[in-house]
């Protein structure tokens, strides 16, 4: 945030961009908290999530008010009821106070379980206190090898869930297709 966010060195050195279009704003804490791969001790924890989470925001926010420290989830990792909760019980202070989250719908590869990965992460968000923090999401699918789809299905597969998540309730502000797949 220090570096690249608004008013970041990179800005004061670069003074021909355009800081107020191309700055970050969002920040993802971690990779994939609720994942045990991601984590040094091979154990997702809430509680040591939700502490590196709320001491992120707050280094963020120091930096730059106005940015964005999202949650980041799997949808292969503990499940978002889970993990939510248990981060918002352990550090209370985090009830109204999640700036937002990313989750990674890396399993799933119709337009319908999409949709439900994201339902369920609203649906926790709003449980604890979180129901203005907006979601963006990640997806894609393989191109080649075991479960590969053709790139006209894939073609469909991104539209629909671009179109169909644009037009939810669940407070969707940012899709990334992970073309890594």
């Amino acid at each position: 945030a220090e570096r690249y966010g608004r008013g970041g060195t990179f800005w004061l050195r670069n003074n021909h961009l355009d800081e107020s279009q191309l700055a970050v704003r969002d920040y993802e804490v971690w990779d994939r908290g609720n994942l045990n791969l991601s984590w040094w001790d091979g154990s997702a924890s809430a509680a040591e999530y939700a502490s590196a989470y709320a001491q992120a925001r707050t280094a963020i926010h120091r930096v730059d008010p106005g940015a964005r420290a999202l949650v980041s989830l799997d949808q292969g990792g503990l499940s978002y009821a889970t993990f939510v909760r248990e981060m918002v019980a352990s550090r209370p202070e985090l009830a109204g106070q999640i700036d937002g989250a990313f989750v990674l719908a890396a399993t799933s590869s119709s337009e319908p379980a999409v949709q439900r990965v994201v339902a369920a992460v609203r649906s926790e968000l709003d449980a604890t206190g979180n129901r203005h923090a907006p979601i963006q999401v990640g997806f894609g699918w393989y191109t080649s090898g075991p479960g590969a789809m053709p790139e006209a299905e894939r073609a469909s597969f991104y539209n629909l869930v671009a179109n169909r998540l644009a037009r939810s309730d669940c407070g969707v502000d940012g899709l990334l297709a992970k073309s890594w797949v």
